[in-house]
């Protein structure tokens, strides 16, 4: 699929591979990315989006400069200022996107460490039962992300 976009301000018409004007990626400043703790969510995110608008995984060698410099407009405009850091020097999005693949799509020892604390020192500190249950579900999740499974019984003990 090619579409054809006009840049603004110019007559000369562009090739880009993805239909643009149906993307729609704007997360809220708490859904942005963060970092490790929030990556896997936030690519899947990313993706489902990118996708609506003719992406298919694979075609990063098809994509415009066009294409790239808007990818990289969305990175940029969807991720806190510790991960902007990440894409410094870079200027297209796949790059990005792999740079922050790379730092916070690691399964090491050191993630699961730090999640495994994170279990065993949960509190009561949200304003509501269900804050506290949102968040020990969202470790959960992330523990079994990096392939360290939390069992049913487990969680009754942590909880």
């Amino acid at each position: 699929m090619k579409v054809f976009a006009k840049l603004s301000g110019e007559g000369v018409e562009k090739n880009t591979y993805l239909d643009w004007k149906y993307f729609d990626f704007k997360l809220s400043e708490e859904n942005r990315l963060r970092g490790s703790d929030n990556w896997e969510m936030w690519k899947t995110a990313f993706w489902v989006a990118l996708m609506a608008i003719g992406y298919r995984d694979g075609d990063s060698a098809k994509l415009s400069r066009i294409d790239e410099a808007k990818l990289a407009a969305a990175v940029v405009a969807n991720v806190k200022e510790g991960p902007v850091a990440v894409a410094t020097g870079l200027t297209r999005g796949t790059e990005m996107i792999k740079a922050s693949e790379r730092l916070y799509g690691t399964k090491g020892i050191d993630q699961k460490m730090d999640l495994w604390t994170q279990l065993q020192f949960v509190k009561l500190e949200k304003k509501t039962a269900l804050d506290h249950v949102i968040g020990f579900k969202n470790l959960v999740r992330r523990c079994n992300e990096v392939d360290m499974p939390v069992d049913a019984r487990q969680q009754v003990t942590i909880s």
